[in-house]
């Protein structure tokens, strides 16, 4: 078996016997090595060694990574279940529904009786506001089981991008830490200034440091769906988000418009509050009294309930259109993203070929495979940003 000694020890031992090494060329009375030189044969040395300096906890963060427990999984469809099933929203509307039909049939039976006319008609506008709002009701179950699980595929995506996002991190400190011991070697050999080694060392000390912000980012993240389903705030189960990627296709932004003012429910709702206002007025019985003004009243109330549906209806329109033209350029994005990767890919494996030959170094390969990472998690994102982009821009109502 090759054995081998760490690198620093062995420069001390060439400086201390006055060996030269054989990755060093000899000008006038000095040795001098080239970077990539140097660099190569510290991979060599040290990669096969047990006594590499530690620098910082990254080492014992991946020991604690690799011993973590596998998590149950949960699906979206298990956690909206489970939302649904405990949560106060549905049983809410559901007593809001039995209210209204106690009310409807009261007023239903009042009317079989009231022999006023004025009465009578305020007791029809009571029907009606009855009857619309158990239809808002009826409707109400189902935009709240869609608005649940759209949040849920938000929290889940979240979970997900933070747990991706703190592994690589782990590997860029992997990485750092390979490249502060390079510049140790280097410092101790003269190829680079203590300052130079001391500003690396506060660098690297200080991303060490940033990773608590990645774990809290992890905890927060689950944090944030435990209350949404009104659980232990230190559950952890797997989240599993199968979301694919699908362009927006033909589909203009005249439709979408179109679509989403026929699919809201408060447009539905402002429609009808229209007509209620129109037949309170249409019915108005003046009884002689000159101060009440009541005809006046209705017709500003009818103006201001046209208004305020005009307004929604201009409100939709710019949400969708803002909505679709982003997720036209998050298809330039992903289209864009795709081809970077390909580059990225192709430049890997140039890198590869340039190992084999002894021009580059091990480490320059494990950071072109660390890029394609970052690369694949970033479009990764876009996919999932993307699906939930159109399932929103499908149902105005999320």
């Amino acid at each position: 078996m090759k054995k081998t000694i760490n690198i620093c020890l062995a420069l001390t031992l060439i400086g201390a016997l006055g060996v030269k090494p054989a990755f060093a060329e000899e000008t006038d009375g000095e040795v001098k090595i080239s970077v990539q030189e140097f660099e190569n044969a510290y991979e060599l040395t040290v990669e096969n060694t047990a006594t590499k300096t530690d620098f910082s906890q990254n080492s014992a963060n991946e020991k604690i990574a690799a011993s973590e427990p596998a998590y149950e999984k949960l699906t979206v469809k298990e956690a909206v279940d489970y939302i649904i099933a405990n949560g106060d929203a549905i049983k809410k509307n559901a007593e809001n529904q039995l209210l209204n039909e106690q009310s409807n049939k009261t007023v239903k039976e009042q009317l079989l009786e009231e022999s006023d006319v004025t009465r009578y008609l305020d007791l029809v506008v009571s029907l009606m506001q009855n009857e619309l709002q158990m239809t808002q009701n009826i409707e109400n179950e189902a935009i709240i089981k869609e608005k649940t699980t759209y949040v849920i595929k938000q929290l889940f995506a979240a979970i997900i991008a933070a747990e991706n996002d703190i592994k690589l991190f782990d590997e860029e400190l992997n990485i750092s830490q390979k490249e502060l011991e390079i510049s140790v070697v280097k410092e101790k050999y003269g190829a680079i200034n203590a300052e130079a080694l001391s500003s690396a060392r506060k660098s690297y000390d200080k991303s060490v440091k940033s990773r608590v912000t990645k774990t809290n980012a992890v905890s927060n993240a689950y944090m944030a769906l435990n209350r949404e389903m009104g659980v232990s705030l230190n559950e952890r189960r797997t989240p599993v988000l199968e979301l694919e990627y699908a362009p927006l296709g033909d589909m203009s932004i005249a439709y979408a418009v179109s679509a989403a003012q026929n699919q809201s429910a408060e447009l539905k709702n402002l429609t009808s509050n229209v007509d209620i206002a129109q037949y309170k007025l249409d019915t108005y019985v003046w009884e002689g009294d000159q101060s009440n003004n009541g005809e006046q009243s209705l017709e500003i109330a009818l103006t201001q309930t046209k208004r305020s549906y005009n307004d929604k209806k201009i409100e939709i329109e710019s949400t969708v259109m803002s909505a679709y033209n982003a997720i036209i350029q998050s298809e330039t994005d992903y289209e864009a993203a795709l081809t970077d990767l390909e580059t990225a890919r192709k430049q890997l494996e140039i890198t590869k070929l340039q190992l084999e030959m002894g021009k580059t170094t091990a480490l320059a390969v494990e950071k072109a495979e660390h890029q394609i990472r970052q690369q694949e998690e970033s479009i990764r994102k876009k996919v999932i940003d993307h699906a939930l982009q159109i399932e929103k821009l499908s149902d105005p109502n999320l």
